[in-house]
């Protein structure tokens, strides 16, 4: 079976997400072209991988395009009919179970499969892959620090749970850009009950807007409170960890369908 794949991401106004992307598809089509990936160091991706035919890799986003994503998957779509491929499969990258995950996405595809000649497939979300709390924190573990994990946070009902169980596994409090409880009143909470240093992990893909937004908000908080140390770590980017997880979900096998 010969798969073509489109990421899917959320949109920006700003380039720099759609380069990540562009970025992160050169380094997917790339393993894709491996014989096998066996030999990687991450056990994420020690899975033996043939590629039948030239890799197939394209970029959508879900807002702030000419054409709907509907549209975008369908002329993908044709694309990958026309260069004999037999399946297309969908990668949300997006890290929440949130509305776009949940309904949005699903909806697309479903307008886009009306017209496709082939088959599409949705990928498991990037944030569902197991080793993502892993590979945020990578590099950031030091003694005697507080943490906070940075989420956008979602009013979906249940899509906050996972950033949850990651603070959790990392032992890590939690706050949220776009809801309570806020980055200010968490770091102001830190302060008040002594703490020295805290690292912030923010649950971003990309860097962009928000992230410019976040580290604004970052260093304003670090003049209000001098005797505090504040660092903030990078979102997870196009690091090779990070498309180790894209990798592993993109290539997953497809479910079985269950026995009636």
């Amino acid at each position: 079976m010969s798969i073509a794949y489109l990421l899917v991401s959320h949109g920006s106004r700003d380039l720099r997400p759609y380069r990540a992307m562009q970025n992160l598809a050169v380094q997917l089509r790339e393993r894709l072209r491996l014989p096998t990936v066996s030999g990687l160091k991450s056990p994420i991706a020690q899975k033996v991988w043939t590629p039948v035919m030239e890799p197939l890799i394209g970029i959508a986003t879900l807002e702030l395009s000419r054409k709907s994503l509907a549209k975008q998957i369908q002329a993908f779509s044709d694309r990958a009919a026309a260069s004999r491929y037999s399946v297309v499969r969908v990668m949300p990258l997006f890290l929440l179970p949130g509305v776009h995950v949940m309904e949005d996405i699903p909806r697309e595809v479903a307008q886009a499969q009306d017209r496709s000649r082939l088959p599409i497939q949705i990928c498991p979300y990037l944030g569902s892959h197991p080793a993502i709390a892993q590979t945020l924190a990578e590099g950031t573990f030091t003694m005697n620090v507080t943490r906070l994990l940075l989420a956008h946070g979602s009013r979906y009902p249940g899509a906050n749970q996972p950033i949850e169980a990651i603070a959790q596994q990392l032992n890590s409090e939690t706050a949220y850009w776009a809801i309570a409880p806020s980055l200010e009143s968490k770091i102001t909470a830190c302060v008040e009950q002594g703490c020295q240093t805290i690292d912030i992990l923010p649950y971003f893909l990309f860097r962009g807007s928000t992230t410019d937004a976040i580290a604004q908000k970052v260093d304003q908080l670090q003049s209000q409170f001098p005797s505090v140390t504040l660092h903030l770590s990078p979102p997870l980017g196009v690091k090779s960890t990070a498309v180790d997880l894209v990798f592993d979900l993109i290539t997953q096998p497809e479910p079985e369908p269950e026995s009636p």
